[in-house]
């Protein structure tokens, strides 16, 4: 997908008018309430761009707009980058949400859990029941 391209909503099968409620948005509860500076945004569906915005200004005191070409810090990202990346592999149906830890972390194979001694003292690390998930399947 090249990001550079003129978006085209149509094509990627989107109404142009409802994506451009996304910016209407951002400005109205973010940019307008000083909550941000500016912000860019890109939908796109099978590789196509849908819909690009760059909005607002490079920081909350100055006036300068914000460049389509900024560098972003980005602080605290690494849940919901993961997550994503996770979610399109599921979409691609290379992972499922029940598939066993252990597929994707070899080294979790043998992972024990800990059970209450019957006097409550201390735990007992035992095999667990059953291979451990990131969800109840």
């Amino acid at each position: 997908m090249d990001l550079r391209t003129d978006p085209d909503p149509v094509a990627a099968g989107f109404d142009p008018a409802r994506l451009e409620r996304i910016d209407a948005h951002l400005r109205s509860r973010y940019l307008d309430l000083g909550k941000i500076a500016g912000c860019q945004v890109i939908v796109a569906r099978g590789g196509r761009v849908a819909h690009r915005a760059t909005l607002g200004n490079m920081d909350l005191h100055g006036n300068e707009p914000l460049a389509d070409q900024a560098i972003w810090r980005w602080y605290s990202m690494t849940k919901p980058v993961t997550g994503v990346a996770l979610l399109s592999l599921v979409e691609r149906g290379m992972v499922k949400l029940a598939d066993p830890v252990d597929r994707f972390l070899p080294e979790w194979r043998d992972t024990k859990v800990g059970v209450a001694s019957s006097d409550g003292d201390h735990w007992e690390l035992v095999e667990p029941r059953r291979p451990m998930v990131p969800v109840d399947g």
